[in-house]
């Protein structure tokens, strides 16, 4: 969409998206030394709620749009991200034995390049259903609706993971 849609060239769409990890990066660096003092299913929940927004925000770019309503939009998203991965990782990695960190960051790898496959197939087949093969105002929409469908089914999960660390 950035590219057809909006007509920025491949340079400035690398550029632009790059806004997304960047932001994702450094918060996750702030996120990550919350989760010694905050439970993570609150965390979870709390980046879940960014990153939805953000998506949801992404709806409304027009062509019209400049890069730094693309850039904030796409920030907010990282930022959101950059809360919910962080601790989720800690938390994996710690509810591992030790002797099997190594292998518990190798299946936390895997399933993030799975979900990632998954993700850029589930784009390319609406873009496909929704307009032909080519990215437009409508399939990119479509697309950042359902991934924000999918953020709130994430904070929903997390939230669930509140009451048990109170529990135990």
């Amino acid at each position: 969409y950035l590219l057809n849609g909006m007509g920025r060239s491949q340079v400035q769409v690398g550029l632009l998206l790059s806004a997304w990890p960047l932001a994702a990066g450094l918060t996750a660096q702030i996120s990550g030394r919350l989760s010694d003092r905050y439970p993570v299913g609150l965390l979870g929940t709390f980046g879940m709620a960014i990153a939805t927004t953000g998506l949801v925000t992404l709806t409304f770019l027009t062509p019209e749009s400049s890069n730094i309503d693309v850039i904030l939009r796409l920030m907010v998203v990282g930022i959101g991200l950059g809360v919910f991965g962080a601790p989720n990782n800690r938390a994996i990695l710690l509810s591992a034995p030790r002797e099997r960190a190594g292998g518990a960051g190798g299946m936390q790898q895997l399933c993030r390049q799975i979900g990632s496959a998954i993700g850029t197939a589930l784009v390319a087949v609406v873009f496909g259903l929704a307009a032909g093969g080519r990215a437009n105002f409508h399939s990119a929409n479509l697309a950042i609706t359902i991934g924000a469908g999918f953020t709130v089914v994430a904070g929903c999960v997390s939230s669930f993971r509140i009451g048990r660390a109170r529990e135990s």
